[in-house]
This record gives C-alpha cells, structure tokens and sequence, in this order.
C-alpha cells in the first residue's frame, strides 16, 4: 500500500503522525512526505535555518525509515492567500506518487496555513482527479489543533472517505 503524508511545515509530519507513520511502515508500507511550506521566522524567510529544518526532515525520516521526503517549499505563513498555489504543485506529486491512503492536517486547525493545505487538499484528491486514493484521514498537529476556539465546526474528528 502507498501512504502520502501531506504536511504543511516540516515537522508537522512527526507531531501529527509520528507513530502513524512508523505503524505503515512496521506493517510493509511505501510512506511518503510532501512538505508543502519553507519556514519563516519572526516573519522573515532565513535559507540557513531552513537547511537545518531539512536536515532534522530528513534525519526524522532516518529514523521513522520511509521512503523520502519531497520540499514544495511554498511561502509560510501565505499559503492561504493562494489556494492554487498548493494544489498546482500537489497535483502534480501526487499523480506520481498515486497512493491508497492520503494524511491531511484537519480543516478545523488554528494555523491558517493548516487549513490552506486541508482545503487543496480535498480539491486534489477528488475522486474526479485521483481515483486511486482510497482513504482520506486527518490528523490534529499538537500546539496547532487544540487551540482552535471550541466551535463546533473546529472539533477534532475523524474523516474517513
């Protein structure tokens, strides 16, 4: 089976699904990782500390042992400005990748960039595009999810398509 893990920033993927992605992988799974944003910092992009955010991406991908990571590197912060600007790019992976299982952060997430990636998301894995995915899951990402106002809308669910 196939497993994409769409993660908006780099580390997303092991605060959300961490132990998931280690379970795919235990159980013979090819897992992969889009990370669709660079980081900024105090709202500023600084290429020398994106390097070392990709080389604790790469060193987690050591050792959560899954095929590989790929960087989009999108604006931080602004991936909501633009929701094409993921799904052009996403599209694209994702027609290669073409996996059984697709991992998306929850739309009800207080990280507007959270949302953004949720939202292009759903457009690219439409039935319509990429019949090939059989199930879609959410993950909450710790010190994101769980500060969203305690709306209805926001709660923490489970999504199975």
């Amino acid at each position: 089976m196939k497993v994409l893990v769409i993660a908006p920033h780099m580390d997303d993927e092991v605060l959300g699904c961490g132990g998931t992605i280690a379970r795919h992988v235990e159980s013979g799974d090819n897992v992969f990782v889009c990370f669709i944003a660079h980081r900024v910092y105090n709202h500023q992009f600084n290429d020398e500390r994106n390097e070392v955010e990709k080389k604790h991406a790469n060193r987690a991908k050591e050792v959560l042992n899954y095929k590989g990571p790929v960087f989009l590197g999108l604006n931080d912060e602004r991936l909501d400005t633009c929701i094409q600007d993921i799904i052009i790019p996403l599209e694209g992976y994702i027609s290669k990748v073409k996996p059984d299982v697709v991992y998306s952060p929850f739309y009800g997430d207080n990280n507007q960039d959270h949302r953004a990636v949720f939202d292009a998301v759903r457009v690219v894995i439409r039935p319509s595009t990429a019949d090939f995915v059989k199930r879609f899951l959410v993950y909450e990402i710790l010190s994101a999810t769980e500060q969203s106002p305690p709306l209805y809308k926001n709660a923490f669910c489970r999504i199975i398509m």
